[in-house]
């Protein structure tokens, strides 16, 4: 029998456990993350192909699994570099790289209100939950939460705005998605960290862009370099909450269409019932092309549509409008088999507190 190869032996330290990849399997072409190559650093961590020179002590003072980790007795033919200890992470760089950036160099990962991207989110948020960083952790979920939003208000206000600008703390989103397929990264990530109170409005807004996220929904896929699937419980769960979605667009369009939807003090009746026949019939290919968007099929554009109403009667229809949105936003947790949002609310708070500023 052929001796293995002692570079392709992993030591999982943390794990307790040793794992011999294949033998011909080709060697990786490792490279350095200069950023985290410092010159006095004492451990060397890889990653995939990536290494990084840091320090032992920094990670142990803020990670008890580091901590635990780096205490095990060196073996004495433990592999060096630059004489310092190798240690293998069976993480992705696109994840460890960001993670390590926010404990090493200063001001990388800043507190919300402060942008910053999905990547950088991702890989701090899921490894200071793996490692139990805490401040990390919930930095990150700060950023995390602030485009998933636990109230309607908040939700229908919230905008990402690449520069500084003057909207307050609670309509504030401080990263963007790179693209559709971002969402079933983001509800792996919320499942896998415990931000259930993120889930809901993922799963919306995942039912809304089903269309250009096709069957990786349920097979995986990768964007900007994480790849990750839904579980199999959270795939039977979103797809009896998308076909529960679909139906409440109906629910939310009836004051298009259910008469006689004119107020007790209506100035002008016969000209107000006419214009709301008129105007649902303009309307209805929007629910048809924007079924799964209950929260998104009409904008404040379309009450021009209603230009012949009196000011009673349209203030009326909006007002039902805006009821029949807050209740479907009420059901939408329960749609997808979660929480009420008064228990996903507390679970928040337990996380991160009340104030998103920090």
């Amino acid at each position: 029998m052929l001796p293995v190869d002692p570079r392709l032996i992993c030591h999982h330290r943390f794990l307790s456990e040793t794992v011999i990849m294949d033998i011909e399997t080709p060697p990786i072409a490792v490279y350095r993350v200069e950023e985290l190559w410092f010159d006095d650093g004492n451990i060397v961590l890889q990653a995939g192909s990536a290494q990084y020179r840091v320090f032992r002590g920094i990670l142990a003072r803020n990670s008890a699994v580091f901590q635990d980790m780096l205490s095990f007795p060196q073996p004495p033919n433990e592999e060096l570099v630059d004489g310092c200890p190798l240690v293998y992470l069976p993480d992705n760089e696109v994840e460890v790289t960001p993670f390590l950036k926010a404990l090493f160099i200063p001001g990388f990962f800043p507190p919300f209100p402060a942008r910053t991207s999905f990547v950088n989110i991702y890989g701090c948020l899921r490894l200071a939950h793996k490692y139990a960083v805490d401040g990390l952790r919930r930095t990150a979920l700060v950023h995390f939460s602030s485009w998933f939003r636990t109230s309607l208000r908040e939700w229908e206000v919230t905008e990402y705005e690449e520069e500084r600008s003057e909207r307050s703390p609670a309509a504030v989103a401080t990263w963007s998605f790179p693209d559709d397929l971002s969402l079933i990264a983001c509800a792996h990530l919320a499942r896998e960290v415990d931000a259930r109170w993120t889930l809901p409005n993922i799963f919306y807004v995942l039912g809304s862009r089903l269309r250009e996220c096709g069957t990786d929904v349920f097979h995986g896929t990768t964007s900007d370099g994480i790849t990750s699937r839904l579980g199999l419980g959270d795939q039977k769960r979103f797809l009896s909450g998308f076909l529960r979605q679909t139906q409440a667009t109906w629910d939310v369009a009836a004051f298009m269409h259910t008469s006689p939807h004119i107020s007790s003090s209506c100035l002008h009746p016969s000209r107000c019932s006419a214009a709301i026949i008129l105007a649902a019939s303009q309307s209805f290919p929007d629910c048809r092309d924007w079924h799964a968007s209950p929260l998104g099929f009409w904008v404040d554009d379309d009450w021009k549509r209603y230009g012949d109403l009196c000011g009673t009667c349209l203030a009326t229809l909006k007002a039902e409008f805006q009821d029949s949105r807050q209740r479907f936003w009420d059901q939408l947790p329960e749609m997808y088999g979660l929480p009420p949002w008064t228990q996903l609310e507390e679970m928040k708070e337990a996380a991160i507190g009340r104030d998103m500023l920090i």
